[in-house]
């Protein structure tokens, strides 16, 4: 039986255009195709951990329009409860366009809205206990992320990459970067594993217990105060990697509410991130708990994910 764990939402309906290429500044490309996602990084990762298994509480701003209501309706469909989630007239449900070349790298524009509105109160209310894991991203005002640092212990995705404010980083028990996140925050490009450990050294140094720095098709990177561990990612061929990192980081949560080590958990993380880069989208390509088992069995990996039955 998986344990409670909070996830605080950022709920984005994007827009993804399919091009050949990237445009370049001042330049426009033409798209072959043009698709409506439910996203946002806080939802995708919320929805990964549920559906990968764990037991998720959603705090969450939606605005009062027809996004929020689908945003709504699609928790409700799977399952996830909705009542710590809170609709605002103040701003519309965030939005994003997505470009989404031949190759599945992606560029994205995000608008916050009602997730800029979620706030402290809504954290300090929800009734989350010390020893609870929260996954929380920077799509959310710093209030927020600080009020979860001070009432569980925080897992923070830092992403969008911005400033964190030291008073944060005091309070918050694992950090989850990209490379370009790991760069933004500590200067190193993580570019083999001597550098990865320099930078998940200065990112402890700020207060992090644990570091997982995620590489894309390379895996990733793990390191706590007694030891590191490299993870390489299996090979598949991507559609569309947007989302890969949130679903990470759900399936992360996911292993971790199912109590296992943090190294099974990261395996499997990266199994769930790999196989949802096969399929466009970023919530419609996030794969279920059944299907990332079979997955990890063609890639001849086995854990702790064989023992556990998930009823949704």
């Amino acid at each position: 039986m998986s344990r409670t764990v909070w996830v605080i939402g950022s709920a984005v309906l994007d827009t993804v255009f399919s091009v050949d290429h990237m445009p370049r500044p001042g330049s426009s490309s033409l798209a072959s195709a043009v698709n409506l996602f439910l996203g946002g990084k806080g939802s995708n990762q919320a929805v990964a951990a549920h559906k990968l298994g764990a037991d998720v509480r959603l705090i969450e701003c939606l605005g009062h329009d027809e996004a929020g209501e689908m945003f709504l309706t699609a928790y409700r469909d799977l399952g996830m409860p909705t009542d710590w989630i809170r609709q605002t007239s103040e701003a519309s449900t965030g939005q994003a366009n997505i470009c989404v070349d031949a190759t599945g790298q992606n560029q994205i524009a995000v608008y916050v809205g009602s997730n800029g509105h979620l706030t402290a109160s809504d954290i300090t209310e929800a009734g989350i206990q010390e020893d609870d894991l929260i996954l929380c991203q920077l799509e959310v005002p710093n209030e927020v992320i600080h009020a979860c640092g001070h009432a569980g212990r925080l897992i923070l995705n830092p992403a969008p990459p911005r400033e964190i404010p030291q008073v944060i980083l005091d309070h918050t028990w694992a950090l989850t970067p990209n490379e370009s996140e790991v760069e933004a925050l500590t200067g190193v490009v993580p570019s083999d594993d001597t550098s990865a450990q320099i930078a998940a050294n200065r990112l402890m140094a700020h207060g992090a217990e644990h570091v997982v720095i995620t590489l894309g098709d390379r895996g990733c990177f793990y390191a706590n105060r007694q030891m590191s561990h490299v993870f390489h990612a299996p090979s598949v061929k991507a559609a569309d990697t947007t989302g890969a990192g949130d679903v990470f980081n759900g399936g992360l949560l996911a292993g971790l509410a199912h109590e296992w080590s943090f190294i099974a958990s990261v395996k499997f993380a990266i199994l769930a991130a790999s196989l949802s880069v096969t399929k466009p989208g970023a919530m419609a390509s996030i794969p279920s708990f059944a299907e990332v088992v079979e997955f990890a069995k063609t890639q001849g990996q086995s854990g702790p994910w064989e023992s556990v039955e998930v009823a949704w």
